[in-house]
C-alpha cells in the first residue's frame, strides 16, 4: 500500500507525463481531471479510454476511476463536445 502523495517532490517540477503510458505531455494537449490534479492524460490513451468506456454513454475518467468532483459526489465525466474533439484528434498509428 502506497500512502501519502501530498509532499511529493516531483509537485511542479519537470514535464507532465501521462498517468498510463507516461510519456511526456504536451502543453495544451492533455486531458486533465477535475477531481484529482494528479490524473492527467495524453490525447491517445483518453481516446482509448472513451471507446472503451463506449463514447455514447456516460465517459468518466481515463484512470478507470470514477472520480468525484470536489464537493459532490457525483462523479465526473466528459462532456459530449469534449468527447468529440479528443476522438477527432490526430491518431498515433
Amino acid at each position: 500500500g502506497s500512502s501519502g502523495s501530498s509532499g511529493s517532490p516531483m509537485a511542479n517540477s519537470g514535464p507532465l507525463c501521462c498517468t498510463i503510458c507516461h510519456e511526456r505531455l504536451e502543453d495544451t494537449h492533455f486531458v486533465q481531471c477535475p477531481s484529482v490534479p494528479s490524473h492527467k492524460f495524453c490525447f491517445p490513451c483518453s481516446r482509448e479510454s472513451i471507446k472503451a468506456q463506449g463514447a455514447t454513454g456516460e465517459v468518466y475518467c481515463p484512470s478507470g476511476e470514477k472520480c468525484p468532483l470536489v464537493g459532490s459526489n457525483v462523479p465526473w465525466a466528459f462532456m459530449q463536445g469534449e468527447i468529440a474533439t479528443i476522438l477527432s484528434g490526430p491518431s498515433s498509428g
